[in-house]
């Protein structure tokens, strides 16, 4: 499975310091949901270089009933998703996943790192990875599954999955976790989604949870506030300046 780049940044000030992958939600993509705003990365303050796939056009099982009629008759619909979903709980519990689905975009985004990572001269550490909802949840388990030390993880409106390893003394043990959630999201819900977190703080992992609301009041579906809390992690990791989020 190829994941090739859709939509690729680089800092006008030279050559990268820091590369962050990206990851966008179910149904959105790299180009339609990102492709116009380099401004949820780039304040200035890092030299970075952004890359942000769009992931495989598949039918989702728990969507079984959303069907589209085209030149040689109904298909169902297909969606931009890292995974299939086996069931939909409408946000009361985390869904069930079809773990193959997840293993093969797993080895793809392993490659995809371990290019960048050759990039940066082979300093693993200067590699974010980093997702929104779906994404979040892809790219987390993709970090927690890496035999190397990474730079650090922006996810938001996400959570860690229950089949993803979590390894105490792991190479991401020292790595800072960033998660944003908003409070009046009803697709991933903090009653369930908190215990995911628990669940790598116990194993002693540098997890920095924050719950803030989004000015837009979009709950789940988060728009401008994004940047400002990606551009927050994205100083804090790289150290730089105030790291308070600016909206």
């Amino acid at each position: 499975l190829d994941l090739p780049p859709a939509v690729i940044y680089r800092s006008p000030r030279g050559p990268q310091q820091y590369t962050l992958i990206y990851l966008h939600g179910l149904g959105s993509s790299a180009l339609g949901n990102y492709g116009d705003r380099p401004h949820y990365f780039f304040d200035g303050s890092v030299q970075l270089k952004v890359v942000i796939p769009t992931a495989p056009s598949r039918e989702v099982s728990c969507f079984d009933q959303w069907w589209n009629k085209g030149p040689h008759g109904w298909k169902l619909t297909k969606f931009l998703a890292w995974y299939d979903y086996l069931s939909n709980h409408d946000g009361a519990r985390e869904d069930h996943i079809d773990w193959d689905s997840l293993a093969a975009i797993q080895q793809a985004l392993h490659s995809l790192m371990e290019k960048e990572i050759q990039e940066l001269g082979g300093r693993s550490t200067r590699l974010i990875m980093g997702g929104k909802s779906q994404g979040c949840c892809t790219s987390l388990d993709a970090t927690l599954t890496f035999p190397k030390p990474l730079g650090g993880f922006v996810g938001l409106v996400g959570h860690l999955l229950s089949c993803t390893p979590v390894e105490e003394n792991g190479p991401q043990n020292l790595t800072p976790l960033h998660f944003f959630h908003e409070p009046q999201d009803r697709i991933m819900r903090w009653d369930w989604v908190k215990t995911g977190e628990k669940r790598l703080r116990d194993a002693g992992f540098k997890v920095r949870s924050r719950r803030m609301a989004d000015p837009e009041k979009c709950g789940h579906f988060i728009q401008g506030v994004e940047g400002a809390w990606v551009r927050s992690a994205l100083r804090s990791i790289c150290k730089v300046g105030d790291t308070a989020p600016n909206h």
